[in-house]
Order: structure tokens, then C-alpha cells, then sequence
């Protein structure tokens, strides 16, 4: 089931927004929208702060296992115009 839905978020993230705007700013701002809409589908990830600039994405707060990091990580990577992802995300106890 997990991976069912990690497929349809990564999906969906890949696909939402794929023509992108030309102004850098405001592609930045359509890659967060899209990064956070596709975690709001998913409890484990409500809690993720994400920020981009340049198309260079970062992760910051609490995920509960290594899975959850890295599907969160993919997640962000599927989205269009990302080059690449930091992670300051931390393992927390569930």
C-alpha cells in the first residue's frame, strides 16, 4: 500500500507542473508548491518544511524511519525543474 502510494505521489509531483514559468523566483515558488502538495497527500510528510532557490531544493524537519527521508527525498526529486535536493531532514521516535 505504502508503495502504491508513494507511486502516485511521485507521480502526480512529476506531472502537476511540468511547463514551468521563465522567471527564476517565481519557478522556485512552483516547485515548492508542487513539492508540498504532494507531501499534504501523504501524514508522514505534513510536517516537512520545504525551500528552493535556483532549483536547488531543501528538506528541513522530522520524518520517523530512513524510509520516510529518503521517499521524501524521491518525492522532491520527481518534481520538474529540481537540480537538486538537500536534506536537513532528522529521525525522530514515532
Amino acid at each position: 500500500m505504502r508503495t502504491a502510494i508513494f507511486a502516485l505521489a511521485l507521480g502526480a509531483a512529476a506531472c502537476s507542473s511540468a511547463r514551468r514559468s521563465e522567471d527564476p523566483v517565481a519557478r522556485d515558488r512552483e516547485v515548492v508548491r508542487d513539492i508540498m502538495w504532494a507531501f499534504r497527500r501523504d501524514a508522514r510528510f505534513r510536517r516537512i518544511e520545504v525551500a528552493c532557490k535556483d532549483g536547488v531544493v531543501t528538506l528541513a524537519g522530522p520524518v520517523t524511519s530512513e524510509e520516510d527521508r529518503e521517499e521524501a527525498e524521491a518525492i522532491a526529486w520527481g518534481v520538474a525543474s529540481v537540480r537538486e535536493v538537500r536534506s536537513e531532514l532528522r529521525l525522530r521516535a514515532r
